[in-house]
């Protein structure tokens, strides 16, 4: 069990903003409170938060390599090596070998410019930091918008609890700020989550590119209402049904995936994924007999490695 600090300007912002990277429901979150000070907009609280090292979400942990699998990245370096020893070693026109004149590289090192050098020496024990690409969309070939529109999931009936009244509020204004036509509405009000669904003519534009849109909305509205309403309840955004079919497609891809990777003998490693796909991939593989599934990398984005067992 290992622990990571987050801060906010009350401890439900902070714990969101931990349920948001680490990928997990306010109800499996444990934190305790460490320090609080100022007050107002100056207001600062820091939490701890206890992480479990487990095969099901090990992004908190960076661990030992897997076993020396040969993957398709180390083949192609083995096969650039073998070229390049079968060439006559460089002379100097003299007979002599070596390696060429230094060129611009000894002179700018001469200027100074060797700081860079030291700074990748000092950067190396880090985790490194992805990026997001479009392979992993590419090859889920999901559409934003069905064809068939997906039935709509019945609204909550009767008096909506405290804080899904501020959520809906809150979401209303939003909406209203960035002129789009959407209709939030209640879904679930539940003792851990609480459910909004968005319809209309711009459910394609809150979705987003991989649904980064409408994820950075969920953040957005969860960081407001913890302000003024704190709970346990993490408010949740869908729209056309797109997390609940992005969930499906993706747990399909890394059944496929762990298949091709026992089949092969070979590690596969998908691109940079936020901490929601990356959960959704290894709670789909975590009763697998043939494969394990672990991150790489540092920060929000980070690549996932799906290891055959040997």
């Amino acid at each position: 069990m290992s622990t990571r600090q987050y801060e906010g300007r009350s401890a439900a912002e902070a714990a969101i903003k931990a349920c948001e990277e680490l990928g997990v429901p306010r109800s499996a979150l444990k934190y305790n409170v460490i320090s609080e000070s100022g007050e107002g907009l100056d207001r600062r609280v820091v939490i701890a938060v206890e992480i479990d090292v487990s095969p099901v979400a090990p992004d908190s942990v960076v661990e030992e390599e897997p076993p020396p699998l040969r993957t398709e990245r180390f083949e192609r370096n083995d096969r650039d090596r073998g070229e390049r020893s079968d060439r006559p070693p460089r002379t100097d026109g003299e007979g002599r070998r070596g390696r060429g004149r230094r060129g611009g590289r000894g002179r700018d090192r001469d200027r100074g410019e060797g700081g860079r050098g030291r700074d990748r020496d000092r950067d190396r024990g880090r985790p490194r930091r992805e990026e997001p690409d479009d392979a992993i969309d590419q090859m889920l070939n999901l559409t934003t918008i069905p064809a068939e529109p997906p039935p709509e999931r019945p609204e909550v009936q009767g008096e909506p609890t405290a804080r899904a009244a501020t959520g809906r509020k809150v979401l209303d204004e939003i909406i209203a700020l960035l002129g789009m036509q959407l209709k939030p509405r209640l879904v679930e009000d539940g003792a851990e989550e609480i459910h909004y669904d968005l319809s209309g003519a711009d459910a394609s534009r809150v979705i987003g590119k991989g649904g980064e849109a409408l994820l950075s909305l969920q953040f957005l509205l969860n960081r407001i209402v913890a302000r003024t309403q704190d709970g346990p309840q993490h408010l949740v955004l869908d729209a056309a049904n797109y997390r609940g079919r992005r969930r499906d497609a993706l747990a399909e891809l890394a059944r496929k995936l762990a298949k091709r990777a026992t089949e092969e003998k070979k590690v596969v490693r998908l691109s940079p994924m936020s901490a929601h796909d990356r959960r959704i991939v290894h709670l789909a593989l975590a009763d697998s007999q043939e494969v394990t599934t672990r991150s790489e990398g540092g920060g929000l984005y980070r690549s996932l490695l799906i290891i055959p067992q040997q």
